[in-house]
C-alpha cells in the first residue's frame, strides 16, 4: 500500500481528524502541523499507544532475534552488549544498619556465601558479581531477563536464571484475561505472575509462578510495559547496514586482487589523424582496434604474465597492460559508517567517544566524555539495584537471619545497604587520585567510598594498614631505626612544635 492511500487513522484506533481548511483557508488537519500528514516526507504509523500491548510478542522477538544474530557475528554490537556491562558492575555490598558488629558479620555472610557460584547459582556456573553483569548484558540484547529465587539444601539463598524466550504465554494463559507475553499484571500494570514455558514442548504448555518468586530485570520502555523491550531496537537497521556495507566492499577488494591486470585499447579522438602507413593505416582499421573486435585477438593467459626469465609480454598495436588499483573504501564511505555508528552510540546514551574511537578530541573535551559516559552508567546501576541487589540482598540476609547463620540485627532498618559501583571512567587517575584523597582530608568524602570504588572493604582495610603500623613500629624499634623513616608521617603522631622565646639569642 502506497503511503498516499493508507488508510488515516490515527495512534490507538483513533480516528485521524478530516481536514477541513480551517486555520487561515489552509488544508492542514490540525494547528501543529507535526499531527498532519506530507507528501514531502514519509508515512509515519505508530498503530497502538498503550504501553501494556504495544509491544507484541512476535515484534519483540523478532527484535530480540536480530540483536542476539547481530552480538553473535558483527563486532561493534558485540561490543556495545559486552562494554556496557563490564563498565557498570558489579556493585558491591555495604550494610548500612546502626548494628556496626552485625553489618561487619552480614558482609562477611554474604560474600562467603553468595560470592561462591555453587552456592548462588542453581546451574552452578555464576557468583553474584558475575550474575549482575549476566543480568545487564542479556537484559540489554533480549530486553528483559528473569532471575528465579530458590534455596539450597542448607537453607541459603540461591538464583535460577530464567532468559526472555523461556516467559510466555501457555495455551490457558492465552486466553485468561490479565496475561500479556508470559506476564500476569492487574489493572494498575502490577506484575502478579510469570508463565514459564516447558523446555521442548512446542504445545505451549507452561508452569505458573508468582510473582514473589521472581525478579523481573530489564530494559522498560515505560512503568506500564509487562515486557522489556531490547536496547538495541534503534540501532538494529543501522548495524546491519554497517555490515553489509563491510561485506561488499571486501568482495570489492577480494575480486580487484583476483584480477591484478587487464589491457586496455588507446581510443584515438580524431580518426582523421590515423597515420597513413603501418598495420593499422585506415579509418577502418582504427574503428575495428576502438571497438576491441581486432582481426585474430590473442588472449593473455596468467602463465605469460608470471613466466620467468625476465620475458616481456608483447602486445598489439594500441593495446596497454595496467594495473588494478583498488581504493576502496572511499573516505565518504567511511565517513558515512562514521555518522552510523554516532546514531547508534546516541541511542544507548553513550558519547560515541567512548565507546569507538576518543582520537582527535581535547583533553577537557575527553573529560565531559567521561562524565557523560558517567551518567549513563549510573542509570544503569540504578535500575540494577532496584530490580536485583537490593531485593536479592533482603532475601538472603532475611533467610540467614531466620536460619541463624547470622544474629538478628539490632536496627529495625535491617535491610539498609549501600551500593559501592567501580571506580568511574577517567584518564587522569593519578589527578583523580589526589582529588580523593584532598577530599577524605576536609571530610568531604568517606573512606567507604574510597575504598569501595575499587571494591575493597574499608573494614578490612584498616585492620590491614593497622596491622602493617604496628609491624613496622616493632621493626623500627628492633633494628633501631628513627621514627617516621619506616613510614610517612602522617602515620604517627608528630611531635608537638617547640615553642620560640619572644626575645631569641
Amino acid at each position: 500500500m502506497s503511503k498516499r492511500k493508507r488508510p488515516k487513522q490515527a495512534s490507538g484506533g483513533i480516528e485521524a481528524p478530516v481536514a477541513y481548511g480551517y486555520g487561515g483557508g489552509g488544508s492542514s488537519g490540525s494547528g501543529y502541523t507535526a499531527a498532519d500528514q506530507s507528501t514531502g516526507r514519509g508515512y509515519v504509523y505508530f498503530p497502538n499507544l498503550d504501553s501494556k500491548t504495544n509491544l507484541a510478542p512476535y515484534v519483540r522477538t523478532e527484535i530480540a532475534r536480530k540483536a542476539r544474530w547481530l552480538v553473535g557475528n558483527v563486532g561493534l554490537p558485540r561490543h556495545f552488549a559486552k562494554t556496557l556491562p563490564r563498565m557498570a558492575g558489579p556493585l558491591i555490598p555495604q550494610p548500612a544498619t546502626k548494628d556496626l558488629e552485625w553489618n561487619k558479620q552480614a558482609l562477611e555472610f554474604f560474600n562467603r556465601t553468595q560470592g561462591s557460584r555453587l552456592i548462588h547459582d542453581q546451574a552452578g556456573m555464576e557468583n553474584f558479581a558475575t550474575r549482575q553483569k549476566t543480568i545487564l548484558e542479556f537484559g540489554g540484547i533480549d530486553g528483559d531477563v528473569f532471575v528465579g529465587l530458590t534455596t539450597t539444601t542448607t537453607g541459603n539463598a540461591r538464583t535460577i536464571l530464567y532468559e526472555s524466550p523461556q516467559i510466555g504465554n501457555g495455551n490457558k494463559q492465552t486466553t485468561q484475561e490479565g496475561w500479556f507475553d508470559g506476564v500476569q499484571v492487574d489493572r494498575y500494570g502490577k506484575k502478579k505472575a510469570y508463565c514459564l514455558l516447558k523446555p521442548g514442548n512446542y504445545n505451549r504448555e507452561g508452569e505458573v509462578i508468582p510473582a514473589s518468586k521472581i525478579l523481573h530485570c530489564g530494559r522498560f520502555e515505560s512503568p506500564q510495559s509487562p515486557r522489556g523491550l531490547s536496547a538495541f531496537v534503534h540501532a538494529i537497521n543501522n548495524m546491519l547496514d554497517i555490515r553489509e556495507i563491510d561485506n561488499d566492499t571486501k568482495r570489492g577488494i577480494k575480486a580487484g586482487n583476483i584480477v591484478g591486470f587487464y589491457v586496455t585499447n588507446q581510443i584515438l579522438n580524431n580518426i582523421d589523424a590515423a597515420p597513413a602507413a603501418g598495420k593499422y593505416g585506415t579509418k577502418t582499421d582504427y574503428q575495428a582496434l576502438n571497438r576491441g573486435v581486432v582481426a585474430d585477438p590473442k588472449p593473455i593467459k596468467f602463465e605469460q604474465l608470471t613466466e620467468g626469465g625476465g620475458s616481456m609480454l608483447t602486445l598489439n598495436q594500441g593495446q596497454d597492460l595496467k594495473t588494478v588499483n583498488d581504493t576502496r573504501p572511499h573516505q565518504n564511505q567511511m565517513l558515512f559508517k562514521e555518522g552510523l555508528v554516532h546514531d547508534c552510540a546516541a541511542g544507548f546514551s553513550m558519547p560515541v567517544e567512548s565507546m569507538w574511537s576518543i582520537s582527535g578530541i581535547t583533553g577537557p573535551a575527553v573529560r565531559f566524555i567521561m562524565r557523560m559516559a558517567e551518567k549513563t552508567l549510573n542509570e544503569m546501576r540504578s535500575n540494577l539495584i532496584e530490580q536485583f541487589c537490593q531485593p536479592y540482598w533482603v532475601y538472603a540476609i532475611a533467610l540467614a537471619q531466620k536460619s541463624g547463620a547470622i544474629p538478628y540485627c539490632k536496627d529495625p532498618d535491617w535491610f539498609k545497604c549501600n551500593w559501592i559501583a567501580p571506580s568511574a571512567l577517567t584518564i587522569d587517575a593519578g589527578r583523580d587520585s589526589s582529588a580523593g584523597l584532598k577530599e577524605l582530608r576536609e571530610a568531604g568524602g568517606t573512606f567507604e567510598d574510597w575504598y569501595g570504588e575499587d571494591s575493597r572493604d574499608w573494614r578490612k582495610q584498616f585492620r590491614q594498614r593497622a596491622i602493617e603500623l604496628k609491624e613496622g613500629q616493632e621493626l623500627e624499634k628492633e633494628f633501631g631505626l628513627r621514627e617516621c623513616s619506616f613510614f610517612g608521617k602522617e602515620d604517627t603522631i608528630p611531635p608537638p612544635i617547640p615553642t620560640q622565646s619572644k626575645n631569641p639569642p
